[in-house]
């Protein structure tokens, strides 16, 4: 009779605790450095992405980020870094994004929410001028379609005809996320430049309403006020103001039922996790039912 050999089973049980240790790391490098995969709850992406729907997300086009995550980021700005990227996003790419304010009203401000994400598509890239007219939308820097298309158009009739739906007003309302006296809508917007790092903006009245969340952000939240016409960071009287990060402008395809960039702002482009690449598994949040035909879907 056979007796187990007790070292012998604790070298096993040794190589299959290594094996799965090497696996497990694998799997974290990957998930920083390539690839990582969400659950959409949100119809505001809808048709191309639907509640249920699970993407996969590559990080190559800006790299993976590297970032303390029990760092107060909802404070201060976070001190993220970048691995090497290799790609760059382009217009019309869909992004996940830790949503970037806290707050609201006048205790609104710029922070990193890792708690919260977010899914939408690019429709200005930063330094670009961007303008909403008649609910279409318009970016300096690309000659073709941004966002969807149809959903632009619909906006458009609703604005010709003068009839606001309930469900608009009930989700976003009309006003825009500026309360400046160019009292802009979701139907006429802008122009506004995005800002660019690097890139500088004279400091007017104007300027101060549009931009004053970013440049308090990117100054650790010293206060940026505005006395009869004059803009003061701090106690410092300010001109002009160099922006020292890059931002994007984010849009739901279902324009009716998108808390976006039209609402809240500017995107950080250190809050983007990744490109959007691929519907992986597709499952009916309410009848459960697995949706086959969306598996494997390229967005």
């Amino acid at each position: 009779m056979n007796k187990s050999n007790p070292h012998s089973l604790l070298t096993k049980i040794n190589k299959t605790t290594l094996v799965l240790c090497f696996l497990a790391l694998v799997y974290i490098i990957l998930q920083l450095t390539t690839f990582a995969s969400y659950v959409v709850l949100s119809p505001s992406m809808e048709p191309a992405i639907k509640p249920g729907d699970n993407i996969l997300i590559t990080k190559w086009a800006l790299g993976g980020r590297i970032f303390n995550p029990i760092s107060p980021h909802e404070i201060k700005r976070a001190n993220i870094y970048r691995l090497p990227s290799l790609k760059y996003l382009q217009y019309n790419d869909i992004v996940v994004f830790n949503f970037p304010f806290i707050g609201k009203g006048k205790n609104k401000h710029i922070g990193m929410n890792t708690n919260t994400y977010y899914i939408k598509r690019i429709i200005a890239m930063p330094g670009d001028t961007f303008q909403i007219k008649h609910a279409f939308f318009k970016s300096s820097g690309y000659n073709g379609t941004i966002g969807n298309l149809s959903s632009q158009m619909y906006l458009n009739r609703i604005d010709t005809t003068n009839t606001i739906p309930k469900l608009v007003r009930a989700y976003n309302g009309i006003k825009t996320y500026t309360e400046s006296k160019n009292k802009w809508t979701i139907y006429d917007f802008g122009p506004i430049t995005i800002p660019k790092k690097g890139t500088a903006i004279i400091m007017n009245e104007n300027n101060f309403t549009l931009y004053k969340e970013i440049v308090e952000w990117e100054n650790e939240n010293k206060k940026l006020n505005s006395y009869n016409g004059d803009v003061y960071l701090g106690q410092k009287l300010i001109k002009q103001y160099i922006f020292k990060e890059n931002y994007y402008f984010v849009a739901g395809d279902n324009l009716t039922c998108s808390k976006d960039s039209r609402y809240w702002g500017f995107l950080p482009e250190k809050f983007i996790i990744g490109k959007a690449t691929m519907i992986w598994f597709s499952q009916n949040p309410y009848t459960k039912k697995i949706r086959w035909e969306r598996f494997f879907k390229f967005l």
